[in-house]
């Protein structure tokens, strides 16, 4: 991915580069050679790409086409070198974390219910706990948190810690 990418900014390219893996697939929309937009599943943007970096093999097509970015309410704001020095160093620190990092198909509940220790906390640790609440599973509280997934972990790994919160059944 990171040579594709590089040769579509030396190219200029405007089109949609599609990657399929397994059962995943995601698409880069680059125009002129500049990253506009990118969706794997529920994830969008960066946090996509980044995800797709994560990939060892998959499969691609180019398909020239002149979108209108404007389409897209959300777009990608980092320059390729920038997306691929963030995206590697994301994967780096994420794996190191290993085994800390709970399986996606693991079911999370809040411990405290304490609104005055609620209100300290800051707006991203906020944002997991809602997804929390709301979705449950760490594979969907990571797809739908608008933190980059590295953020969403260490958030989640503290809060664990912490005993915030807990494994559902646990």
């Amino acid at each position: 991915l990171p040579e594709l990418l590089q040769m579509m900014v030396a190219n200029r390219s405007t089109g949609v580069l599609e990657l399929t893996r397994d059962a995943l697939a995601g698409r880069i929309y680059c125009r002129d050679g500049r990253m506009v937009y990118a969706t794997l599943g529920l994830v969008e943007t960066e946090k996509a790409i980044f995800r797709m970096l994560a990939w060892k093999d998959a499969d691609f097509e180019f398909t020239p086409d002149a979108f209108d970015p404007a389409q897209f309410a959300r777009q990608i704001s980092m320059s390729v070198e920038n997306v691929l020095i963030e995206g590697f160093r994301q994967m780096d620190e994420l794996e190191k974390l290993g085994p800390e990092i709970p399986p996606r198909r693991i079911r999370l509940r809040l411990l405290i219910t304490d609104n005055a220790v609620l209100d300290q906390l800051p707006p991203a640790v906020k944002a997991v706990l809602r997804s929390i609440v709301r979705y449950g599973t760490v594979g969907d509280i990571l797809d739908r948190t608008p933190l980059y997934d590295l953020d969403t972990v260490k958030i989640l790994i503290v809060l664990r810690r912490k005993k915030l919160i807990g494994v559902m059944g646990g």
